[in-house]
């Protein structure tokens, strides 16, 4: 009976620690093989070659442009340069979040990998960066903010090519009315 107890601690304690080093990482990031596998096939990649100012980009049907909404603005990403290292600033909306970024590697299929822990909290999570087309600066960045959650997958440019898009802000007046909407469509042509 001791001897089964002593197991069951041991199962739980191992349980825990497993529990409290969990890492967020996008789920099509993951594969059904053992990770050994999956970080065998990533090599350290030199965060300094990547663009350091990202604009998302709005898919419509027949283009991609810059949106900025009325309250929220456009979302950025960011890789700054602090004395303690290098961080991903996720910013331009209502919240600000910021990640200390503790490494970078590069997949076989090229997909840079950016492993970063929150300034509020100790939990890691995985930017994935997949190049569009790296010539045009596009690329889709992929995460997953919390165990469970879906994984965010938008579309962004560098900033070196943003005059190449469309850029729309949102304006912020709202009608109510038919009238009230006729008016404010010719004060603003």
């Amino acid at each position: 009976m001791a001897f089964a107890a002593v197991v069951l601690i041991v199962c739980a304690c191992n349980q825990k620690q497993e529990q409290q080093t969990e890492q967020v990482e996008p789920q099509s990031s993951k594969t059904d093989s053992s990770s050994k596998k999956v970080k065998s096939e990533e090599k350290p990649f030199d965060i300094e070659k990547l663009p350091k100012e990202w604009i998302r980009l709005l898919e419509t049907d027949t283009t991609n442009l810059i949106y900025h909404t009325c309250d929220g603005g456009n979302k950025l990403l960011s890789i700054i340069s602090e004395e303690d290292g290098f961080k991903l600033f996720v910013h331009g909306q209502q919240e600000d979040f910021k990640y200390g970024i503790i490494n970078t590697s590069i997949t076989h299929g090229n997909n840079i990998k950016l492993r970063v822990r929150s300034s509020q909290g100790s939990m890691e999570q995985v930017f994935v960066l997949k190049w569009l087309d790296e010539d045009k600066g596009l690329a889709s960045w992929e995460t997953t903010y919390l165990p469970g959650y879906d994984t965010m997958t938008e579309i962004f440019t560098t900033k070196e090519f943003k005059s190449n898009y469309i850029e729309i802000t949102q304006p912020c007046i709202e009608c109510w009315t038919e009238e009230e909407c006729d008016e404010f469509a010719l004060q603003n042509g």
